[in-house]
C-alpha cells in the first residue's frame, strides 16, 4: 500500500485530463502532480480548481482525495487562455 506523503490538503488546477489520468499543478508551484480518475468523485475536466492530497505511490507523487472546489471563475480563466 503506498503512503500519504503529506496530509494537508492542498489546492491547484487540473492542467490537463485525458481518458483516465491527467495532471494537476499545484497552487504552491510545485511539479504537477499526477492524478487518475479513481481518486475523485467526481469527473475532473482542465481548468476546475480542486482540493487534493499527494501519496508517494511506487511511480512517484500522484493526487488522491480530489475534489472540484465549486468557482466558476477560476475555469472561466483557464478556459480564455
Amino acid at each position: 500500500m503506498a503512503k500519504i506523503t503529506n496530509t494537508n490538503v492542498k489546492t491547484g488546477i487540473v492542467k490537463d485530463m485525458r481518458n483516465t489520468y491527467g495532471f494537476i499543478t499545484p497552487d504552491e508551484g510545485e511539479k504537477d502532480i499526477f492524478v487518475h480518475e479513481s481518486n475523485s468523485k467526481e469527473r475532473l475536466s482542465k481548468g476546475d480548481k480542486v482540493e487534493f492530497e499527494i501519496e508517494q505511490a511506487p511511480k512517484g507523487p500522484r493526487a488522491i482525495n480530489v475534489k472540484k472546489i465549486k468557482n466558476e471563475n477560476v475555469k472561466k480563466a483557464s478556459k480564455e487562455e
